[in-house]
């Protein structure tokens, strides 16, 4: 006899058993009300396979009320309702295109986890390019991750199609960042358009994001024919926002290319957020600051090249002050912005590859910070948690801050943006949007914490998201625009899933609800005080310290697809840690000096 065929053949009888008694109308204790229609049960029956009648009926048991339950819920029909009986006591499958997603919303509501799970198998199954986008935002409405993902991965490989579709401009902001996140067959033309013709569909609610979708196109590859056409924006309302990329990518047009520029050409080429690869200019793993030796914190910054497997390193301008280490760094329009430290914690300047040149820049607020996070997006610099100095103190006592600053890129004034609901240092910051979310740090207690963070920069908003899966202090988080991966110092890779429609209504409302959840998606080797960055296809992870507090050099590239990440190593030319990685496209005329 086969394994498995008797129980299979035992829960058979069980189940045709409990059609014939429901039939019959014996041993039924419960009547459940769809709508103006009526259904005799069995108690244990819904119990056994329902989240929401377990506990529905478990409280009417306790409290010895009616043995009747209502449903009024839209997402339970009377019709959806009856194929579930039909599936409990008969076993039969009925689930097709026509009644899946109302099966599925009912599953979802009553909690019936086998059959959800099986809707979401079917619905996988028969996707059709068609109907993708109208189901990834079926399936991000009841936060069903894994049907999103087969939705987004379709919509992404058959984007061309997609683009044809007016179901495009119905997306919600947070999906079509995802879509243009996983884009890898798209002119920068069409890109462009893309996003100017979705904002365009609602303007007077959508304007407000146009400058959080600038980060996906790359101005200086538009084309002659479709930049003449992009001028004519230097009159619209969205003047203000599309201004300089237009500008730029003009002169890299007429002075760069026709009159053979070459500083023009890299200068511009140099301000371009997406990775690029000429002759001219190329994007690199770019390493600042940290220390190869215990605690002697360095001023260098170094180019690393994962094609050539970390085997040779460059040197570029190096940091201007010695700020020490407990920094932070963020990367915005292929330029980083570091500030503070623990020998100088009021240290602001600016990094720009297109000069390999420092700029100095207004000094963080008053004691400074260290030990905190930075996040940048439009045209503003966000410097979140750490520890300050209390002021005045004889002793220089430290404390951990609570306080949001902010920085006007074309003011150069800072500003209190805010508070964050638990003050933290050592935290990971990461940008989702208009949102910057915090993972981990430690407290105001000294204890290492699991709080998720969120920055509504929009409203001014701050709230806790929900929790990692554990405590973790000196994460790293990294963003590509409609994902966000956190690499924890226990060795876990965790991708979030952002629940982006409840984030929305939390704040407006301030529901006290969680908007993301985590998946662990790959382990690397466990360490403290790290480097990690997104480089084109790829997470690496680099450097730090062992638990025996020892250098580490090694290097774990982990190559991320849409549902698994692969792994190869390399090596470090020297163990370091407390340095900070960002993927910039560097002129390869800065790359002469070997360190």
């Amino acid at each position: 006899m086969a394994a498995g065929s008797f129980e299979d053949k035992a829960f058979a009888n069980i189940c045709r058993g409990l059609g014939q008694l429901l039939a019959e109308g014996n041993f039924c204790d419960v009547c459940i009300i769809v709508g103006e229609k009526q259904f005799s049960c069995h108690r244990v029956v819904l119990a056994s396979v329902s989240t929401f009648f377990k506990t529905s009926l478990m409280k009417a048991s306790r409290e010895g009320s009616s043995s009747v339950i209502d449903i009024t819920h839209d997402d339970v029909s009377p019709e959806s309702f009856e194929i579930l009986m039909n599936i409990l006591y008969i076993g039969t499958d009925v689930v097709n295109k026509e009644n899946g997603k109302d099966i599925l919303r009912m599953c979802v509501y009553l909690q019936v986890k086998f059959l959800e799970d099986h809707c979401v198998d079917f619905l996988c199954k028969n996707l059709q390019v068609e109907i993708c986008l109208e189901t990834w935002q079926f399936a991000q409405k009841y936060d069903l991750e894994t049907l999103a993902q087969a939705c987004y991965k379709m919509a992404a490989e058959q984007i061309k199609l997609i683009l044809q579709q007016d179901e495009l401009l119905t997306l919600p902001k947070s999906m079509l960042q995802v879509l243009l996140s996983l884009q890898t067959q798209l002119s920068a033309d069409d890109i462009c358009k893309t996003i100017l013709r979705w904002v365009e569909a609602k303007q007077e609610a959508r304007s407000i994001h146009l400058a959080e979708f600038l980060p996906f196109v790359c101005f200086t590859s538009l084309s002659s024919q479709y930049l003449c056409e992009l001028v004519s924006y230097l009159n619209h309302p969205f003047r203000e926002v599309l201004f300089d990329k237009i500008n730029n990518a003009l002169t890299y047009n007429m002075k760069g290319v026709q009159n053979n520029d070459a500083l023009v050409r890299r200068k511009a080429l140099a301000q371009q957020s997406l990775p690029l690869w000429t002759n001219e200019i190329q994007y690199r793993v770019v390493m600042f600051g940290g220390y190869e030796v215990p605690e002697n914190a360095m001023k260098s910054v170094f180019v690393l090249y994962p094609g050539d497997n970390f085997s040779t390193r460059f040197s570029l301008s190096p940091l201007p002050e010695d700020n020490g280490l407990d920094f932070a760094s963020c990367a915005l329009n292929n330029q980083v912005y570091v500030s503070g430290g623990s020998q100088l914690p009021t240290f602001f300047a600016v990094y720009k590859p297109g000069d390999n040149e420092w700029e100095m820049l207004p000094s963080l607020p008053g004691e400074g910070r260290e030990r905190h996070v930075m996040a940048a997006m439009s045209s503003n610099v966000f410097v979140l948690g750490g520890l300050e100095k209390i002021p005045k103190s004889k002793k220089g006592k430290k404390v951990v801050s609570s306080s949001i600053l902010k920085y006007c890129i074309k003011s150069k004034e800072w500003s209190v943006f805010g508070q964050l609901p638990v003050g933290v240092e050592e935290a990971a910051a990461a940008v989702l949007g208009h949102r910057i979310y915090l993972f981990g740090g430690n407290d105001t207690k000294g204890v290492n914490t699991d709080v998720v963070q969120c920055v509504d920069t929009l409203s001014g908003c701050t709230y806790q998201a929900g929790k990692l899966p554990s405590p973790a202090c000196g994460a790293r988080a990294l963003s590509n625009g409609g994902h966000i991966y956190v690499a924890t110092p226990a060795g876990d890779i965790l991708r979030m899933w952002e629940r982006f429609t409840v984030a929305e209504e939390r704040e407006k409302s301030q529901k006290d609800e969680p908007t993301v959840r985590f998946k662990e998606v790959s382990k690397f080797t466990g360490r403290r005080h790290f480097g990690a960055c997104l480089y084109p296809g790829e997470i690496i992870l680099c450097g730090g310290q062992n638990e025996e507090r020892q250098l580490m050099n090694s290097v774990e590239r982990k190559r991320v697809t849409y549902d698994s990440i692969t792994t190869t190593q390399n090596i470090l030319m020297m163990g370091a840690a407390k340095f900070d990685l960002h993927v910039l496209n560097i002129p390869l005329a800065y790359l002469t000096t070997r360190a």
